[in-house]
């Protein structure tokens, strides 16, 4: 278990690259960092965190592959550059994008095939589309694209076809299309499209 929280004076996390796994990962209340960029060596973690981090805006990880539990990125208001989580072709648990306003997509997950669990991409003020998740199949519980004021259309699911629980697409104020959503052909509970 590895955390770094709660440190007022910490601007960058760079000195850990050559850890390759750890169960837990969490990067989360440090209100002056910047960026992480100092994992470089990590393949394998169960759990990883980045929340509530005010000022972080880049996260650079350089050989991850495997995320067995729970993959959140959560009010980090000026997060705008995530890399190196393009191995990562699977999530065994879920998946939280919310609350990062500076975020424009979802490119760092563009081979993202499957997540066992539930999908959430809420509150993202300034994200405009979910590109990125091109390569997204399956989400073995629930999906919820909600509150997203700036995304235009979800095109990003397009490679999506089943959904084990709810798919809920609500609160996009900007939403033009739901184009994008021509290969889905199961959802174990309900579809919802509202105030959009």
């Amino acid at each position: 278990h590895l955390a770094i929280e709660e440190n007022a004076s910490l601007i960058g996390v760079d000195g850990l690259n050559t850890l390759k796994k750890t169960k837990n990962l969490q990067i989360q209340r440090n209100p002056n960092l910047l960026s992480v960029d100092g994992f470089n060596g990590l393949e394998d973690a169960a759990h990883l965190y980045f929340n509530n981090n005010d000022k972080l805006i880049r996260i650079d990880f350089g050989s991850l592959f495997s995320v067995s539990n729970a993959m959140v990125f959560a009010e980090n208001a000026q997060l705008s550059d995530v890399k190196g989580f393009e191995g990562v072709d699977e999530v065994g648990g879920f998946l939280n994008i919310k609350g990062n306003h500076a975020l424009k997509d979802l490119g760092f997950l563009s081979n993202l095939t499957h997540v066992t669990g539930f999908v959430f991409i809420e509150e993202n003020d300034g994200l405009e589309s979910v590109n990125g998740l091109e390569q997204l199949q399956s989400v073995g519980e629930y999906i919820y694209v909600d509150g997203n004021n700036a995304l235009l259309d979800v095109g990003g699911l397009k490679s999506l076809e089943t959904v084990g629980a709810d798919f809920s697409v609500g609160h996009n104020g900007e939403l033009q299309s739901l184009d994008g959503l021509e290969s889905l052909e199961s959802v174990g509970g309900f579809v919802r499209v509202a105030f959009n």
